[in-house]
């Protein structure tokens, strides 16, 4: 039997330096990966919320709340670490 040899390369990730790059994450991850993400987010929720609350709307109601918070925070966040230019400077 031969010898199994360690893999050094994940499948499907190009490597620079031993670390993936952003395109080659892009390139494996597609155009579907941020449409399949949010499915399984609106499934989650489902699943979360007690039964005699589950319906589309009240699905709705927690995933469009969530979205709002997380976007707030990422403006926030982007700001704090200087990667917001400034748009009065254009």
């Amino acid at each position: 039997m031969a010898e199994e040899k360690p893999l050094t390369q994940p499948v499907g990730i190009a490597k620079v330096s031993g670390v993936a790059t952003a395109a080659s994450m892009r390139e494996m991850m597609g155009p579907l990966m941020v449409d399949q993400v949010i499915r399984q987010a609106v499934q989650h929720c489902w699943m979360s919320l007690p039964e005699d609350e589950r319906s589309p709307e009240r699905v709705e109601q927690e995933i469009l709340r969530l979205v709002h918070r997380v976007l707030q925070d990422m403006r926030e966040d982007a700001a704090v670490f200087g990667f917001v230019k400034d748009e009065r400077s254009d």
